[in-house]
């Protein structure tokens, strides 16, 4: 599995005033193997860029190809077959759906309720230390328990990549540690991408991208 970005721009228009670049001129490569972290403060483009390699949006210059396609090629619904089987995704927000349980949520991506699909789930539970009951619901859960189950949602289906968009920011350190073990174990399998404003949970990263303004740094 290979993504790379190849001058890649991002830039949104206003209604008035000039339009905001949130991205300029970046080239990155992810493959297996790899655990990147990227840095940088509030508003320096880290959200963009995930954006961009999972084509949630399209660049406004460069290209990004996944596997050697370019992406703004390929036709929304081909783009949403990868990114529902092959990308894996942890936001800031968990975004689990209220009306199903725990268990229901982690296996989401799967559309499978089969008995070897629930030993699946939770076997992950049990590796992230989420030791809550299976059927309960978003509501009864802590902030960090929910940010858990996100993290086991976006593992269970065994994507190629995954996009971590500060999945660590609801945790404690120690808890926000092993997550990131986890994460490390599993970059034999997958390419692993991690926002975050907190340069100590990187300690497993194989490389570090540092964004300020939309512009990477050295």
């Amino acid at each position: 599995m290979k993504i790379d970005a190849r001058g890649v721009a991002l830039i949104y228009p206003t209604r008035s005033g000039p339009p905001v670049t949130a991205l300029d001129n970046l080239d990155l490569t992810l493959q297996t193997g790899n655990l990147t972290g990227v840095l940088g403060p509030s508003g320096s483009g880290k959200s963009s860029l995930l954006y961009l390699l999972s084509g949630l949006k399209k660049p406004s210059a460069g290209s990004v190809f996944f596997n050697d396609r370019d992406t703004a090629l390929l036709a929304e619904a081909d783009l949403e077959q990868v990114r529902r089987h092959q990308f894996g995704f942890i936001f800031q927000r968990h975004y689990l759906l209220a009306h199903l349980t725990l268990l229901e949520n982690i296996l989401l991506p799967l559309n499978d309720l089969s008995p070897q699909a629930k030993t699946r789930a939770l076997d992950l539970m049990r590796i992230l230390r989420l030791s809550v009951p299976a059927g309960r619901y978003p509501h009864e859960l802590s902030v960090g328990q929910r940010q858990l189950a996100a993290v086991a949602r976006a593992l269970i289906h065994n994507p190629e990549v995954i996009f971590a968009d500060e999945p660590t920011a609801a945790l404690d350190m120690d808890t926000a540690l092993e997550v990131m073990d986890t994460l490390a174990a599993y970059r034999e399998r997958a390419a692993i991408i991690v926002v975050t404003h907190d340069f100590k949970i990187l300690r497993q990263a194989t490389g570090i991208i540092r964004l300020r303004d939309g512009r990477r740094i050295e």
